[in-house]
């Protein structure tokens, strides 16, 4: 009697290990889906900015992803982020606040870029989108 409730206790204790090592593996794995949509929930601050303001994107972001500096051809703004898919570390949700300063009086297109540098044959964004904002007087 004593050995079966020791053989139970055993297979009691093994049955949840691969219970919780399942769930911890599922929570560190970075799921493209979850992360990387498009639109990317990039926001515009203020969300109606006036000539004068200080204008900032704010994203959230995993620790890992890294910004280029923003690229400004009239207009349009193309603001690029890499990040390494095969890295896979726990994605770490931090919110980005990067400033465009203060802007004239116009239409304002940003072109978002997210790459994949794991891709290194094929450089393109897995998540392009553009987002467009005006900038009213005062």
């Amino acid at each position: 009697m004593n050995k079966e409730i020791k053989f139970m206790k055993t297979r009691l204790m093994y049955v949840l290990f691969f219970i919780c090592a399942g769930i911890l593996f599922q929570a560190c794995e970075k799921n493209t889906t979850d992360y990387y949509e498009v639109n990317s929930g990039l926001k515009i601050d203020p969300e109606n900015p006036k000539a004068g303001d200080e204008i900032f994107i704010l994203e959230e972001i995993c620790s890992y992803e890294l910004l280029n500096p923003l690229v400004t051809n009239e207009n349009t703004i193309t603001y690029t982020r890499h990040y390494n898919f095969y890295t896979k570390q726990p994605c770490l949700l931090l919110t980005d606040t990067v400033s465009l300063g203060q802007l004239e009086v116009g239409y304002y297109t940003i072109k978002y870029i997210l790459i994949n540098d794991s891709d290194l044959e094929n450089e393109s964004g897995i998540g392009i989108d553009t987002i467009h904002f005006y900038v009213s007087s005062q």
